[in-house]
């Protein structure tokens, strides 16, 4: 299950709809950048779901900025703004870091 979909993720990279040929790619960075995200908060992302009963699964629109932020930087490997899009990512994911314990 992603939080992510490609459409969202097409818009990130801004793709067209309805141009396939980088779909494969994106649902993989899509997956690549979930679990990257996890890593960072050292948790599932599973537990940061916040969606109302009976609906499709969501997670806080922070998280799910930085994970395209994530898809953004591995689409495009830009160096001149790759260190700011990280950057912005992982301090969108901080607040919501787990095992931070000193």
């Amino acid at each position: 299950m992603s939080y992510v979909t490609l459409e969202e993720a097409k818009d990130q990279v801004a793709v067209e709809q309805d141009n396939t040929d980088h779909d494969t790619r994106l649902t993989r960075l899509i997956a690549a950048a979930e679990l990257r995200a996890a890593q960072f908060l050292n948790a599932d992302l599973a537990d940061y779901e916040d969606s109302p009963a009976n609906s499709p699964p969501t997670i806080p629109e922070d998280i799910k900025s930085a994970i395209l932020l994530f898809i953004e930087w591995e689409f495009d490997r830009d160096e001149r703004i790759g260190p700011q899009l990280l950057e912005q990512a992982q301090a969108l994911l901080w607040p919501h870091r787990t095992g931070l314990e000193v």
